[in-house]
């Protein structure tokens, strides 16, 4: 019978399990390491993304304040010339008005008064033809106004309150009757243009 007998060193079996650790050390570090080259890779192109997008934010963000700044700077040029045009063709109506009243007779009114685009229609009230004939010689001779026509002239009557019996009532039924003898009997609509330029110089005298 043979004896067991092992002829290989101990050293070389204590040799191949360092290589082993190392070789599993070495695998492991290389996996550490492309794991953090990978981090590092994305960490990276997210850094580069958000660079880009930052920049891009920026350039919108400076192309709105530029556009902002133009449209503020439109609507104060627009402000400035609706202004300009409100000063240019506001016309001073006021002082028209008070000499349409200023040519009305003591016993006629003007009842109505419609402006639109510089053009005026006023209907107005008077006792007499001849009031109403003067009126429009008046309109034809005012610098305020051109090209006055008459658009239409009706007549209507008013009939005088019945008598009373009663001797209390008969005073006051004769002053009823002496107001309305003084009423209007025409109703007349006139319309023109207005001289605008006259008007403002006016005014602007008068200020």
């Amino acid at each position: 019978m043979l004896p067991d007998i092992n002829l290989l060193p101990k050293y070389k079996r204590e040799r191949s399990l360092l290589y082993i650790l190392f070789l599993a050390g070495l695998i492991l570090a290389i996996l550490f390491t492309g794991f953090l080259g990978y981090q590092y890779i994305t960490v990276h192109n997210e850094l580069k993304e958000t660079n880009e997008q930052n920049k891009e934010l920026t350039k919108q963000k400076e192309t709105l304040q530029v556009q902002t700044a133009e449209q503020e700077s439109n609507q104060k040029e627009a402000m400035r010339e609706a202004v300009a045009y409100a000063e240019k063709y506001v016309i001073p109506t006021s002082k028209l008005i008070d000499q349409l009243m200023t040519f009305l007779p003591t016993t006629g009114y003007m009842s109505q008064y419609n402006y639109n685009e510089g053009e005026v229609v006023i209907e107005s009230h008077f006792e007499t033809m001849t009031d109403a004939s003067s009126y429009m010689a008046k309109l034809n001779a005012s610098d305020f106004i051109k090209n006055p026509i008459v658009n239409r002239l009706e007549t209507f009557e008013l009939e005088a309150p019945e008598a009373n019996a009663d001797s209390e009532d008969e005073a006051d039924n004769q002053a009823e009757l002496s107001i309305f003898e003084l009423l209007p009997r025409y109703q007349v609509t006139y319309s023109f243009e207005i001289n605008p330029a006259q008007l403002k110089k006016e005014t602007e005298e008068n200020e």
